[in-house]
């Protein structure tokens, strides 16, 4: 896949008082608005001129980059495993 290893998560303990320092930015902005943002973003990296949308019968909105349609995270997914093949 990569020629580079892959960045890990790690599991972090909480501070001492039990709580993490979190940011409060980009909280406000609607859940569509944070994905296609990102898909956008990945897709753009890519070279992709165009990422064409259709909402399905039950009303699931759904991305196609290419030639596959998918849901916002598993776009994300595709995009972002396109990025590691082609920079990493």
């Amino acid at each position: 896949m990569s020629s580079r290893p892959l960045t890990k998560i790690v599991d972090s303990s909480p501070l001492d008082s039990g709580y993490i320092s979190s940011t409060l930015r980009n909280r406000d902005l609607p859940a569509r608005q944070k994905i296609e943002e990102t898909i956008i973003n990945l897709a753009s990296v890519l070279g992709f001129k165009i990422v064409r949308r259709a909402t399905v019968r039950d009303g699931t909105t759904m991305y196609c980059v290419g030639s596959t349609f998918h849901r916002g995270s598993n776009a994300i997914l595709e995009l972002s495993r396109l990025i590691v093949t082609k920079f990493g």
